[in-house]
């Protein structure tokens, strides 16, 4: 072996040798444009996938969305987010969750002018990406610090994109929204 090639990837070496190589295609999604993504994105941009044969695509899709492409065999390879994987996992989908690369949630519940503490919120809309998955998670946890019973007092929207949320609550139609960092 040539030790001038040492510290490449195998990817590298294939390439310097004239060896032909095919990168393998992979999607993987996520359900926003946050800061979450971040590292996913950069790794993307410097070619980190690539020098590893991974021909990495990503794509922003509804967590639920996702899982179902993922068991169905559909498309989508991987989720970046392992609250929606684990939630899937718990109701029985065959979903591994391999890496996390964060120890906490990075959402917040946001309110309009018109909402001042938790029980303004009763009796009114928030709005959620998806009823199942991390945000859903974090927004009934964060309405419960507030003394409001998800279940009861207000009613969750599923609207989607963060920016869609965002609008939503902008024009009155919601009076809240679970929002990742921006």
């Amino acid at each position: 072996m040539d030790f001038s090639d040492a510290g490449c990837s195998l990817g590298e070496l294939f390439c310097r040798r004239g060896e032909s190589t095919t990168l393998e295609k992979v999607l993987i999604t996520h359900s926003s444009d946050s800061i979450s993504i971040t590292p996913l994105l950069y790794g993307i941009e410097k070619g980190f996938y690539r020098k590893e044969g991974i021909d990495l695509s990503f794509r922003v899709l509804r967590g639920e969305l996702a899982v179902s492409a993922i068991v169905n065999g559909k498309d989508v390879d991987y989720i970046y987010g392992a609250g929606t994987a684990f939630f899937a996992a718990v109701l029985g989908l065959p979903m591994k969750v391999f890496s996390h690369d964060f120890k906490s949630v990075f959402f917040y519940l946001m309110g309009n002018s018109r909402v001042q503490s938790g029980p303004d919120l009763k009796g009114k809309k928030v709005a959620v990406a998806s009823l199942s998955g991390t945000g859903a998670a974090a927004t009934r946890a964060s309405l419960k610090a507030l003394g409001v019973d998800p279940d009861r007092d207000i009613t969750l929207i599923v609207i989607g994109a963060a920016s869609v949320r965002m609008a939503a609550m902008e024009v009155g139609a919601v009076e809240a929204a679970i929002m990742p960092v921006p």
